[in-house]
């Protein structure tokens, strides 16, 4: 292996571990509240309960994402080939979830808008910041790629 190591690569593998980490934990801490305390009384109280297999088929495949995403920015912190790659690939898949996303949400408050729903002030600020970050963070995504291409960083997986 090449005896230079980057610093950036260094700094967005743990940022990404810990992210991760902490969205995985926060991911399986769900689905267990969800399968303890799921019954018929807190579904009255809640007004709206999804059913097991709906709960599943929306949290599950966040979950495997995630879990990739941490597996691959362990890779990424010994600085394995094939980690690289796949963090590429999951940020580049990240980046086009979040611009899906920002859509959809200015697509809300367009089909809002133009319903004659007057929405107050504070929640057209709300939706427009969200959709701002949600941009700023498809930017950040593209500019850790743009970081992690060049082959001075390759030459760091090889080896």
């Amino acid at each position: 292996m090449n005896n230079k190591i980057s610093t950036f690569v260094t700094v967005i593998a743990w940022l990404f571990i810990v992210g991760s980490g902490l969205a995985i934990l926060f991911l399986v801490l769900q689905n267990i509240m969800f399968f303890v305390f799921m019954n018929e009384e807190f579904a009255q109280q809640a007004g709206y309960m999804p059913n097991k297999e709906t709960f599943l088929l929306v949290n599950l495949p966040f979950l495997l994402l995630f879990l990739a995403l941490f597996i691959s920015s362990i890779g990424l912190l010994k600085r394995k080939s094939w980690a690289r790659l796949a963090f590429i690939v999951l940020l580049a898949l990240g980046i086009v979830l979040t611009i899906r996303e920002a859509i959809l949400e200015a697509m809300l408050y367009s089909s809002e808008m133009s319903q004659d729903n007057e929405l107050p002030d504070y929640v057209a600020i709300i939706l427009w910041f969200v959709v701002l970050i949600r941009i700023g963070i498809a930017v950040l995504f593209a500019w850790i790629i743009k970081r992690l291409l060049p082959d001075s960083v390759k030459q760091e997986f090889m080896g």
